[in-house]
């Protein structure tokens, strides 16, 4: 009966931790992460922008710390945010042998109380 009830303890364990793991990979999972914010100084409350994110090698291991909105405006003013995201803020990271692995595609809004982005990819 024992070990039973430890096989069904760590079935239902892999359940909920694979259905936590869909649910952020979804975007159902709210996280907060501090980063380098380059955005168009005449960026509204309530406007949307569509944003790119690099992700750190190391120390972090995939981190979010960059966020550019959008990422080809030249007059950009630079910032060090607190930001809510809902989707992964660990992801892959960009490295020699695919420069691109470490971009990830958000739609952030300007609140009044700061920034949120949600993932697109």
């Amino acid at each position: 009966m024992g070990c039973g009830c430890l096989i069904l303890i760590g079935i239902l364990a892999a359940v909920i931790f694979g259905g936590y793991n869909e649910a952020d990979t979804n975007g159902w999972v709210p996280h907060t992460a501090d980063v380098d914010l380059s955005m168009d100084p005449n960026w509204l409350v309530g406007e949307n922008r569509e944003c790119v994110s690099i992700h750190s090698a190391s120390p972090d291991n995939g981190r979010i710390k960059d966020l550019f909105c959008p990422l080809s405006a030249t007059d950009q003013e630079k910032h060090n945010l607190t930001i809510k995201f809902w989707g992964r803020i660990v992801r892959p990271f960009s490295n020699q042998n695919d420069p691109s692995a470490g971009f990830h595609q958000w739609k952030c809004t300007r609140t009044a109380d700061g920034f949120v982005c949600k993932a697109l990819n």
